[in-house]
């Protein structure tokens, strides 16, 4: 998306299918980090993902009812 509410850059991932808990976290996990490195400003994810364990911390926020949000800028 370009200019998604007055973000410039924003990657926005619909769902995500995987075998197992584990890959379905290196999935979001893929899609934040791809996120800072192209500095995008945020990335929104399936819901699911906010209750996955990941290697670091992130801090997400609501965007709708089926949907989180992270911010991927420093």
């Amino acid at each position: 998306f370009l200019f998604f509410e007055s973000h410039t850059q924003t990657l926005w991932v619909e769902t995500f299918m995987a075998n197992s808990l584990e890959i379905k976290t290196e999935l979001c996990e893929i899609a934040i980090k791809l996120s800072r490195d192209k500095h995008f400003q945020r990335v929104i994810l399936p819901r699911e993902s906010e209750n996955l364990k990941y290697s670091k911390e992130y801090q997400f926020y609501q965007f709708n009812d089926h949907s989180v949000w992270a911010k991927t800028t420093k």
